[in-house]
């Protein structure tokens, strides 16, 4: 029986009065509850994954993650989740949660599989330090890509031969004389990972990684990262040939479909 049902039932003109002789007990909620099969309709089942690669390698009794709790939107790596005073923060917001590589394939954010690419990452094919670039640029894009930088909080050191100097204006630095000393702009888009940029031309913009840092799905969704990163902030392509080529470009973004793809044919085995 409803308050309102209950207050024409005893004849008041008011709910208030009805409120004043209806006594909700704690014995009487836990029934309402109970009838109502609150409790069942609100057990569900949490999908827990499980990175098999950190089991086996033994980064796991490293203290490194390996199982994570889908949340729908994102996975939570901390091991007593169902215990965590934060859970319902984490299942309601929108977050940004940190990614192993099984997560990220898992929930189909992988641009590229390692299995399809180890030889675009095979340093002995493609040498050590692939070019990688972005054609048809432009000084304003050059500023982009250094207030990009600064945005993302990547780590970075901005050189002027074996001099660190403050990050200047792209502008003031491509309008240097040739013959000034070489600038260079470290950038480490992750622990580990180095990519070095070369402030020479206005008209592309390239940089150098090394494939020795960038092994296995770790590697591959770092490199993926960093050039959507960079892509997606320009609008324009971002291409990676092997070392030493200018032309057969193997990998790289695509600003149509905001991805990383292959363009290039590994080899037959």
């Amino acid at each position: 029986m409803t308050l309102f049902e209950l207050q024409a039932w005893l004849g008041h003109r008011s709910p208030d009065t009805t409120q004043h002789y209806a006594k909700i007990t704690p014995e009487t909620l836990a029934q309402a509850c109970e009838d109502a099969g609150y409790f069942e309709r609100n057990v569900r089942t949490i999908e827990v994954l499980i990175d098999r690669d950190a089991v086996e390698s033994g980064a796991a009794a490293a203290d490194e993650p390996w199982q994570y709790y889908d949340l729908g939107h994102g996975f939570c790596d901390y091991t007593f989740f169902e215990q965590c005073p934060h859970r319902m923060a984490c299942a309601m917001d929108v977050i940004e949660l940190r990614q192993s590589p099984v997560a990220r394939q898992h929930n189909g954010m992988t641009d590229l599989r390692w299995d399809e690419v180890r030889e675009f990452f095979d340093p002995d094919l493609m040498g050590a330090l692939p070019d990688i670039f972005v054609p048809d640029a432009t000084v304003e894009d050059w500023q982009r890509v250094l207030d990009l930088v600064r945005a993302r909080g990547w780590l970075w050191e901005y050189s002027q031969g074996d001099t660190v100097l403050p990050l200047p204006n792209a502008a003031e630095v491509l309008a240097r004389p040739p013959e000034a000393e070489m600038v260079s702009l470290r950038v480490w888009p992750a622990p580990g990972v180095l990519a070095i940029f070369r402030l020479m031309s206005e008209t592309e913009i390239d940089f150098d990684v090394d494939l020795r840092e960038l092994q296995g799905q770790a590697g591959v969704d770092t490199l993926c990262d960093f050039l959507r990163a960079i892509g997606s902030e320009l609008g324009k392509p971002v291409l990676m040939t092997p070392e030493g080529e200018s032309q057969d470009s193997v990998l790289g973004f695509d600003p149509v479909v905001s991805k990383v793809v292959l363009l290039g044919d590994p080899a037959p085995n």
